[in-house]
């Protein structure tokens, strides 16, 4: 079933993975140890503190079975069914987690733009008295937003906004900003295309 075996050990306990040979799990017997997978889904043998050296650190046999070990730190399962209970949980907290970030970039975004909260749906607006950082009078603009969760875990937000000015020429700003899982900082692309008039007169009701 599993095509290779990984173990070893030394003189604080033993490993395997996926699952201890025969071998292996003889000695851990022997030793009376404690058979334990950690949250890598190693395989453990834990060692009684009688036969751990005095001068060395290790989580013990006793330390688990009293519960008395760092469960910040270190996470032990003596059933392989909790282990894999514990690993879906988890997988679900992370899926929770990535979800809460992506809604808050969300939030964050929108209330920046003024886009409507309720929906991700391009919102056109129009104000002919806006001017423009070229000195053109904005006769409308339209913004539409989109957040993506890749399978990585990272959020991609992507924003388009359109503007048409006055004299029939238009702006396409397009933004996307990948904000990784890790934490790291966020990569922003940005591409603005400006489009000339479609006729030579300017907009309809200047004509």
């Amino acid at each position: 079933f599993f095509k290779r075996f990984k173990e070893g050990g030394n003189n604080l306990g033993l490993w395997a993975y996926p699952i201890p040979s025969t071998n292996i799990y003889n000695v851990c017997k022997e030793k009376s140890g404690l058979s334990v997978w950690d949250e890598k889904g190693v395989w453990r043998c834990l060692f009684p503190k009688a036969i751990i050296p005095e001068t060395e650190f290790a989580v013990s046999k006793e330390d688990v079975l009293s519960n008395t070990y760092d469960n910040n730190k270190y996470k032990f399962f003596q059933d392989y069914t909790k282990y894999l209970d514990w690993r879906l949980h988890m997988a679900e907290v992370d899926k929770q987690e990535r979800e809460k970030r992506r809604l808050e970039a969300q939030t964050k975004f929108k209330e920046f733009y003024g886009l409507d909260k309720n929906s991700n749906s391009s919102i056109e607006k129009t104000d002919i008295n806006k001017i423009n950082e070229s000195g053109k009078k904005v006769v409308g603009s339209s913004s539409s937003f989109s957040s993506t969760t890749k399978e990585d875990g990272s959020i991609e937000n992507f924003t388009k906004i359109e503007k048409w000015f006055e004299d029939g020429t238009s702006e396409i700003k397009e933004t996307r900003k990948v904000i990784p899982n890790d934490g790291s900082e966020p990569q922003i692309f940005e591409n603005t295309k400006k489009l000339p008039s479609k006729n030579s007169h300017s907009w309809f009701w200047n004509s």
